[in-house]
Parts: C-alpha cells; structure tokens; sequence
C-alpha cells in the first residue's frame, strides 16, 4: 500500500517540477518557444494516468479499518472507511487531473490561434489550426495527420474487411 502512496507522490513531484517553466514563465517561457509543450503535455497525462491506476489499485486493495464495539456514529463510520493516506491520494489524484486538464487548454488555445506549432518555427503566426485533436495529448499532431492518413489509404479494402476506422476526436 505504501509503494502506491511513493509511486502517486513521485508523480506529483515529477509533474510540478515540469510544468513549473509553464506555470512560472507563461507563454513567452522556454517551454512554449522550444517546443517542449506537447512533449510536456504527454508526460502529464502519463502521470495522470499512473495516478488514477495507483487510485484505482488501493481502491480494490485497501480494506477498512474495523470499528469499535458499539460505535456506530457516522464521523465514526468515516474514520474507519477513510484514513489519512486516503486523502493524500485523493488530493494528488485531483492535483494531477487538474494539472493535465489546464495544460491541455493551454496547448489547444496556443495551437488554434497559431502560437506553437514546434515544426513550423518561421511561420507560426500565419499558421492558425481549427481542430485539434484529443489524441495530440498522447502523440504529436504530425503523428495524427500521420494516422488520418493511413485511415484514407486503408478505406478501400483493408478497413471494410476488418471493420477498422480511425475517427477524428476533436474538441471545439
């Protein structure tokens, strides 16, 4: 049970410590001019992603402590079903989904008005996108377009014999 409240607390220092440039420096930071925001978004979401897998593992492992004879009181109730270490989870769980959720308005708002596009370094302020895709947290967009592509090219036979399709998930 320890080793889940080490891993969970591990990945909240590794996620403060790298979206720390972001949070600090803004926009005009070295995060963002490099081209290390998608980067960094993916490795949000991998540790939100071992968090709530840590959350859900003590969820099935953890048994409650036993009640006194005779208590029957709710804070009682409350005490034996959640402990300490129960709302450590429970608040880095919430830290990390909510670092995850404002890096990823962060990286869509950036990317829709044009501000960073990490391939395109000359003409980024021409260069505005109307759709992001949700799959750009896990991979960068050259590898989604990589993905719509081979959809397009398998439409002809392979994806009607195998039932296949890559759809677009996009947020407005």
């Amino acid at each position: 049970v320890f080793c889940m409240h080490f891993l969970t607390s591990v990945s909240d220092v590794v996620c403060i410590i790298c979206t720390a440039p972001l949070f600090i420096f803004g926009t005009r930071g070295y995060c963002v001019q490099k081209g290390c925001l998608g980067p960094m978004l993916t490795l949000v979401f991998a540790m939100c992603m071992v968090d709530l897998s840590a959350f859900g593992a003590y969820l099935l492992v953890a048994t409650p402590r036993p009640l006194a004879p005779g208590s029957r009181s709710i804070v009682d109730v409350m005490e034996a079903v959640l402990g300490v270490w129960e709302w450590a989870l429970l608040a880095s769980v919430s830290l990390q989904l909510a670092l995850c959720v404002s890096c990823w308005r962060v990286y869509r708002e950036l990317r829709m008005a044009g501000l960073y596009a990490p391939d395109r370094p000359a003409d980024v302020a021409t260069w505005k996108t109307t759709e992001i895709s949700v799959m750009e947290i896990m991979c960068e967009a050259e590898d989604i377009e990589y993905l719509q592509a081979f959809e397009l090219k398998c439409e002809g036979g392979a994806a009607e014999q195998y039932n296949v399709s890559l759809p677009l998930l996009s947020e407005a």
